[in-house]
């Protein structure tokens, strides 16, 4: 599937048509070398701040911001061979780039379809969605997103 159909795949799962608008006003609005360029984050000062791990393979570095308070931030997760965050949602939507390696990135619904983002591609998780990440090989994906980034964890 491409990346700009799971875009628009994602914003009909959330069932909002003013998230999607939101969105896009968002993304068309964003400062050059603000977290967010056309649904893009930037992660280029992540550099000898602290990971911390998520899951097994899986870690977190922030960037800018804190995630854990209200206000704009941006995360680094690394993930190793095989890294991957079992099922769960958040309570904000969030914007996901990809910056190195592939993002294997799977939808809760009744038929989960695995779908594979490459490097350099950027999405929109909406609220409440349910969904896992993993990577079959070492990848970099950046987080940004208006915080608390709060994770629910969800059992499938």
């Amino acid at each position: 599937m491409q990346v700009k159909a799971l875009y628009f795949w994602l914003v009909l799962a959330s069932g909002s048509a003013a998230f999607a608008a939101t969105a896009l006003a968002r993304a068309s609005s964003a400062e050059p070398g603000s977290p967010v360029t056309r649904f893009g984050c930037s992660a280029d000062s992540a550099g000898g701040r602290p990971e911390i791990p998520v899951a097994p393979g899986v870690t977190l570095t922030p960037v800018a911001g804190d995630h854990r308070r209200e206000g704009r931030y941006t995360v680094l997760l690394r993930f190793s061979a095989g890294g991957r965050i079992l099922w769960h949602h958040h309570t904000t939507a969030k914007t996901v780039t990809v910056r190195r390696g592939r993002l294997l990135f799977e939808v809760s619904a009744d038929s989960a379809a695995v779908i594979e983002v490459e490097a350099g591609s950027s999405f929109i998780v909406p609220a409440g969605l349910t969904h896992a990440e993993g990577a079959n090989e070492p990848a970099e994906v950046v987080l940004c997103g208006d915080g608390p980034l709060v994770t629910v964890s969800a059992r499938r």
